[in-house]
């Protein structure tokens, strides 16, 4: 049998099985209201505290990382109070955006960057 007259047969078998039967709906409603919960919350960068739906676009770094030191001010010359609540950081003086602390199940406190 040539090429065209299986693909022939597969479109003859396919008019057959149509329509194809309905999807499973607990499987459907399952992944439709994970997408939902995931894009409905938002995560928050610390370092910049711009706003995304997506938490993989997002990395959890833990509050001792080195790298947060580049956060760090002169708190002279910031006249506001920019104290986190983590005692790690703002003994270190480093600027984060609050809202970007998570508290992982794990009970360790991290920071969402972007």
């Amino acid at each position: 049998m040539g090429q065209l007259d299986t693909a022939f047969a597969g479109l003859l078998q396919g008019e057959e099985e149509w329509p194809p039967g309905p999807p499973d709906m607990k499987a459907l409603y399952t992944h439709f209201y994970n997408e939902i919960v995931k894009n409905t919350r938002n995560t928050v960068c610390g370092s910049c505290g711009c706003i995304d739906h997506d938490p993989s676009h997002f990395d959890l770094v833990p509050v001792t990382e080195h790298s947060l030191c580049a956060l760090r001010v002169d708190p002279s010359l910031v006249p506001f109070d920019f104290s986190s609540g983590i005692e790690e950081l703002n003994n270190q003086h480093i600027m984060i955006d609050p809202l970007g602390i998570v508290q992982t199940p794990g009970q360790r406190t991290s920071i969402c960057i972007c």
